[in-house]
């Protein structure tokens, strides 16, 4: 749908008639043109917006490529695991670093050195007392299953 531009309807307006008049343009007819043409620009883009809404509008579903894609993922059914091996999600060669905190002032804990197993999960936990004349420190492994 379409909108007419005014120049281009003729028997709306007289448009034609003062722009063929060159002897005897007036101001106001000069400004008149200016403004028709200004007014067609804007239907102009307007009617551009018009057809790329119909275009956008017209779309409906997917591409084939969208819906191969779509088709295997759900097609998947297994996770590769947390790995063992580099080519796993979270590489069984993955760096875990040690974490270390402060839980209060002069006491720190730590997880340090975790090992994750198929069967279970270790993970070393160290307690630091920093209050008394020399550090104290307790140490546990705790396993997780």
């Amino acid at each position: 749908m379409a909108i007419t531009r005014l120049s281009d309807d003729a028997d709306a307006n007289l448009l034609n008639d003062v722009v063929s008049q060159d002897d005897h343009k007036t101001q106001q007819d000069v400004f008149l043109k200016e403004l028709v043409d200004k007014v067609d620009e804007a239907i102009d883009q307007l009617n551009t917006h018009i057809s790329d809404m119909a275009v956008n509008n017209a779309k409906v579903g997917i591409t084939t490529a969208q819906a191969n894609a779509i088709t295997a993922n759900t097609a998947k059914v297994t996770f590769p695991g947390l790995g063992t091996t580099s080519t796993t999600a979270l590489a069984g060669n993955t760096k875990i670093p040690t974490i270390t905190v402060e839980a209060a002032p002069g006491l720190t804990v730590g997880f340090e050195n975790l090992q994750v197993q198929k069967t279970g999960t270790t993970v070393d936990l160290k307690v630091t007392d920093h209050t008394g004349k020399s550090p104290v420190t307790y140490t546990s492994v705790i396993t997780l299953k």
